[in-house]
C-alpha cells in the first residue's frame, strides 16, 4: 500500500481505532527531524527538475552541460543518503 505523506497520520489512527498497533517510527522521525526531512524531499525535486532537463537537452539535440550531469549526480546521492539516514538512526549503537 502507497501512501503520501498527509495521509499517513489519517491512516495510523484508523488502524489503530479498530485495534491495531501501529509503530510509525519514520512518521515520529521525519516530525522530530523536519529540516532532513525537508531537505531530503527538495533534494527528490531538485533530481526529478535535473532530470528532466537533462532529458529535454539530449530530445532537442543539445550537448548536456556537465553541471546538469553533476546536479544530477549529487541529487541522485542525497535522496538516497537522507532516504537511509533514520534506518541509520535506528539501529542500536554497539559497545
Amino acid at each position: 500500500m502507497v501512501l503520501w505523506p498527509w495521509q499517513t497520520a489519517s491512516f495510523v489512527s484508523a488502524m489503530e481505532s479498530t485495534g491495531v498497533r501501529i509503530s510509525d517510527w519514520r512518521g515520529d522521525w521525519a516530525r522530530r527531524h523536519p529540516l532532513p526531512d525537508k531537505l531530503g524531499l527538495l533534494a527528490q525535486l531538485g533530481l526529478v527538475a535535473s532530470c528532466m532537463a537533462e532529458m529535454l537537452l539530449i530530445a532537442i539535440g543539445w550537448q548536456v552541460p556537465q553541471l546538469l550531469s553533476l546536479l544530477f549526480s549529487l541529487s541522485i546521492l542525497l535522496v538516497i543518503a537522507l532516504d537511509f539516514l533514520p534506518w541509520n538512526l535506528l539501529q542500536p549503537t554497539v559497545r
